[in-house]
């Protein structure tokens, strides 16, 4: 039974501190300008934008915006289990841990990536100027369930990021009659299109959306659970097709341009197309732009569309004259709807008419992954602290 320490070691703190804390900002304002420094973070987009979250600035306004006046306090210790197909995933559910005024000890996946090796090592840094932070955080590795089965029974909290059977798998765990569970399940996120307004953008701005969109998508190959699948086009047919050609054509240029299809890629995509024509019987026309963008047009939506997803650049489309279409296929399941096209307004009433099982989120394209204290439609900041009442 092995277990590695990244970050920390065994002498992990269970004491709750306050919200927003003085020393946690202090850290993580250390925190995000060693990333920003650092010459290993230079070309990786997703580091970084950590980097601008952990800003002073940005956090002493979520503080301001999300704190109220009751007596809180952390709810104590949080053991947090990250998937094992985003890499960045795991600074999200630690900073979210952190700034609620809770411990933190986290599970890394076993496979080696460079952006855990990245972030742990400026972790190190950080907590090495912060040393009263330093018994608040421990990022480990290993591949024994008893560690995991060690860590529940002390926590007060589990921030459980995973698929369906991991959660029900985790659930089965002895843990503390108060312990808080936090399941991040299998979700699925579409994207919804205006055609219309696809048609009056310039050059330069579909350039910057279907940039925007690029980052949405391939940036984590499609594996986060923002990450856009399903794709429906709003308007009139001859303006979608229009507007298809016009977005699908700029996209293709960017991902040629900023897309590194590796041999395995190239050979698991298509293993992956075979598999979806085999298993699927509802999929229709194939269109494809060379090796880098393949589309599936549906005639009608099936109702278990969320569970066939597309990687590496494989999306499914259909059209919509009404959203009245949008409540045939819409479930519990979907969790980021990205937007372009219409205002605010719109989606507030389109929400508020239907009441859909499903759809947590809602933002522009490009801002699927912001990080918010709000997730998955769970409010975070009152989940991961105490009220306590003083009369």
């Amino acid at each position: 039974m092995n277990i590695k320490y990244l970050v920390g070691n065994k002498k992990i703190s269970n004491q709750p501190s306050e919200p927003f804390g003085t020393d946690e900002l202090k850290f993580l304002e250390d925190f995000s300008k060693i990333l920003k420094s650092d010459k290993s973070t230079k070309n990786k987009s997703d580091i970084l934008s950590f980097s601008f979250w952990c800003r002073k600035k940005n956090l002493v306004k979520l503080s301001s915006d999300t704190i109220n006046k009751n007596l809180k306090v952390g709810i104590g210790l949080i053991f947090h289990i990250t998937p094992s197909n985003v890499p960045t995933n795991f600074l999200f559910s630690l900073i979210l841990g952190l700034i609620t005024g809770n411990s933190n000890i986290i599970k890394v996946p076993q496979r080696e990536f460079d952006e855990i090796n990245i972030i742990c090592n400026c972790l190190n840094k950080a907590l090495r100027k912060n040393k009263k932070i330093q018994n608040r955080i421990a990022v480990v590795k290993y591949d024994d369930d008893f560690f995991t089965r060690k860590f529940s029974s002390i926590c007060d909290g589990r921030m459980i990021w995973g698929g369906d059977n991991t959660i029900q798998n985790l659930r089965k765990i002895e843990t503390k009659p108060r312990n808080r569970d936090i399941n991040f399940a299998d979700r699925y996120s579409f994207a919804i299109i205006n055609a219309e307004q696809i048609l009056k953008l310039n050059r330069n701005k579909l350039l910057n959306l279907t940039n925007n969109f690029f980052n949405d998508t391939y940036k984590f190959d499609q594996n986060a659970c923002t990450s856009p699948h399903l794709i429906a086009w709003y308007g009139n047919k001859n303006k979608i097709s229009l507007a298809k050609n016009k977005f699908w054509n700029s996209l293709h240029k960017i991902v040629k341009n900023k897309y590194k299809i590796t041999n395995f890629v190239a050979n698991d995509k298509l293993n992956e197309l075979y598999k979806l024509s085999i298993e699927n019987d509802k999929l229709g026309k194939l269109t494809s732009h060379e090796n880098m963008i393949y589309r599936f047009q549906f005639d009608k939506v099936p109702l278990n569309n969320d569970k066939i997803r597309g990687k590496w650049g494989i999306f499914f489309e259909t059209e919509i004259k009404s959203f009245s279409k949008l409540n045939n296929f819409i479930n519990e399941k979907y969790q980021t709807l990205t937007y372009f096209g219409f205002s605010k307004k719109v989606l507030e009433n389109l929400l508020l008419k239907y009441k859909f099982r499903g759809i947590d989120r809602i933002v522009p394209v490009g801002s699927s992954m912001n990080l918010s204290l709000i997730w998955d439609g769970y409010d975070l900041k009152n989940i991961l602290t105490r009220n306590i009442e003083i009369l």
